[in-house]
């Protein structure tokens, strides 16, 4: 159970809030491993059963066996105390309503538990877990850096902070404040702004939807701030974390016209259910649960995403819907840029930045509804998939995997030659982003360096970026940079320059308008085929599929 830092204070929390605190302040020093100190103002622990507390399977969440059948509480076990007190040096301090004083006890590990004596403290309790693993120093071998532990406190506080909007929440970390989320109070838009920011806030769908006896409501995220990672869902079931395949499935379903299957949506939801029908006690850590009708559940989630997302693309929200999607908001050199120029040329993304001439030619532009003639004919569809004539045969071309690919190789050969170059931003863009994230971009300005971005540190929670990789001209600065922090913080051991550059390149479309001119059509055939000759091996099947004509012809004829 305990594995980590983390696993402490998630266990610790969770008492917390099943005390039914309203304030909670977390100290943590070296990470944890020195010290975990939870302090909360709930109910408090009766002196009585303060060492009763420390005994394996001792609880007082349950009272009757038939509290096993629909269960209410975080914990129910009886096993986070003991089996912290076992690894650590723990010590209790806990005054409960109307009592006199507090009493404390202290246990230097298993069953070591001393009496309970006097102390002063307000109603409720403090826990301090001191020298975590000290009597078994060879799990402290399997714990990662300092840093990185830290790191998931610091998530595991967030989810928390979220499933109790009513509940404060203060961390520091080695004597500096980290985060500090005030009460909502009945105002859970407040705590989601706290925790995810008002830029999700702003683009974010809100969902309320309810329907035999389950009631499912939060915000999810526009296909547009779709992450290449999955660190940006949170999904609660009566206010406990969940991780079900049933709801991941659920939510996939209902985004899957929208987004590509290599995304994640971003989403914060709450389903409130009879807890009779789901059981909560099939996982070591409780974070997987099993319905009673699964089934049921996964399609009424399904229902309620699918409604928003479908009504508020068909209400013109910037959803992708029956019609071409296009991104609005773009950087500096979009914004002077009207009309038929605000296309992207394929050349400029994935082709070489040297060739300034190049970005100034613009033909005829094409869309799925024109059909231009320039010796062969070609069409687009969805401004993501491209049919063209090529030596009398029919030619299928991804367009975005074609662009991602390209782009993934020439970043690869300007990172393994000179450098991958840089572009200046006309006008510096500022962004906000949590402290962590700030933190860690700054202890790793060279490597960021190394892949073309060059940062400022302005303020705690702000960074200044002046230059992105010229490879990439039309990436999202925001979304691209969030990327490349999380795949970095994710490294566990040596940098792999091919995977940071595979995240890097899959921003290639960002940007990219739903229309092509002939002569870029072109140039995306011939970045093709230089890909082909770099890598040596052909690139039908990944990038592009001759057809079959006579198959075409009896498909539709008929036979």
């Amino acid at each position: 159970m305990i594995e980590r830092p983390a696993s402490v204070v998630k266990e610790l929390l969770e008492n917390s809030l099943d005390a039914a605190a309203s304030e909670i302040e977390i100290i943590i020093e070296k990470a944890g491993n020195r010290l975990i100190r939870v302090r909360d103002n709930g109910q408090g622990i009766h002196a009585d059963d303060l060492v009763l507390a420390l005994d394996r399977h001792a609880t007082s969440k349950l009272h009757t066996c038939s509290d096993l059948e629909q269960i209410v509480s975080l914990g129910f076990r009886g096993e986070a105390l003991p089996s912290i007190a076992s690894v650590s040096r723990l010590s209790i301090t806990s005054r409960s309503i109307g009592a006199e004083n507090a009493w404390t006890v202290v246990c230097d590990g298993p069953d070591q538990a001393s009496p309970p004596v006097p102390a002063a403290h307000p109603t409720g309790t403090s826990v301090d877990v001191q020298d975590l693993f000290f009597n078994t120093p060879g799990r402290r071998k399997f714990l990662k850096s300092g840093k990185t532990e830290f790191l998931h406190i610091q998530s595991l506080i967030r989810r928390l902070a979220l499933s109790r909007h009513g509940v404060g929440f203060r961390c520091q970390h080695n004597g500096y404040p980290v985060c500090h989320y005030i009460a909502a109070g009945n105002s859970p838009e407040q705590r989601f702004i706290d925790v995810c920011g008002k830029a999700f806030f702003r683009q974010a769908l809100s969902l309320d939807y309810e329907r035999e006896g389950m009631h499912l409501w939060g915000w999810t995220g526009v296909a547009d701030s779709a992450r290449s990672q999955s660190d940006r869902q949170f999904f609660f079931l009566n206010g406990r974390i969940v991780h079900d395949k049933h709801v991941n499935h659920a939510v996939r379903m209902a985004y899957q016209d929208l987004i590509y299957a290599d995304r994640y949506p971003v989403y914060v939801l709450y389903l409130e259910m009879d807890p009779a029908a789901v059981d909560v006690n099939v996982h070591p850590t409780k974070h997987e649960v099993r319905f009673r009708e699964p089934r049921n559940v996964h399609d009424f989630i399904y229902s309620g995403m699918h409604k928003v997302l479908t009504t508020t693309a068909h209400g013109g929200s910037g959803l992708p819907g029956d019609r071409i999607p296009t991104n609005q908001a773009r950087d500096y050199r979009q914004a002077g840029t009207t009309g038929p120029q605000a296309g992207c040329n394929l050349g400029e993304t994935v082709l070489s930045y040297a060739n300034p001439s190049a970005l100034r030619q613009r033909g005829r532009s094409v869309t799925r509804d024109t059909l231009p003639v320039s010796g062969r004919g070609f069409v687009l569809c969805q401004g993501r998939f491209l049919i063209m004539e090529m030596n009398n045969d029919p030619v299928l071309i991804n367009i975005h995997a074609a662009r991602e690919a390209v782009t993934s190789a020439r970043l690869h050969s300007a990172h393994t030659g000179g450098g991958i170059r840089t572009r200046p931003l006309l006008v510096p863009l500022t962004l906000q982003i949590p402290e962590a994230d700030a933190g860690f971009v700054v202890e790793n300005t060279a490597v960021f360096g190394q892949f073309g971005f060059c940062i400022d540190r302005v303020a705690p929670e702000s960074l200044l970026l002046r230059e992105l990789p010229a490879l990439l001209p039309y990436a999202d600065a925001v979304p691209l940079l969030r990327d490349v922090v999380n795949t970095l913080r994710d490294v566990k051991n040596e940098i792999d320059p091919q995977v940071l550059i595979k995240v890097m390149a899959s921003h290639a479309n960002d940007g990219a308008a739903q229309t092509l001119d002939s002569g870029q059509i072109d140039q995306l055939w011939g970045d093709i085929r230089w890909l082909e000759q770099e890598s040596g091996r052909p690139q039908r099947h990944q990038l592009y599929r001759i057809l079959d004509r006579a198959r075409l012809i009896r498909l539709i004829q008929g036979p």
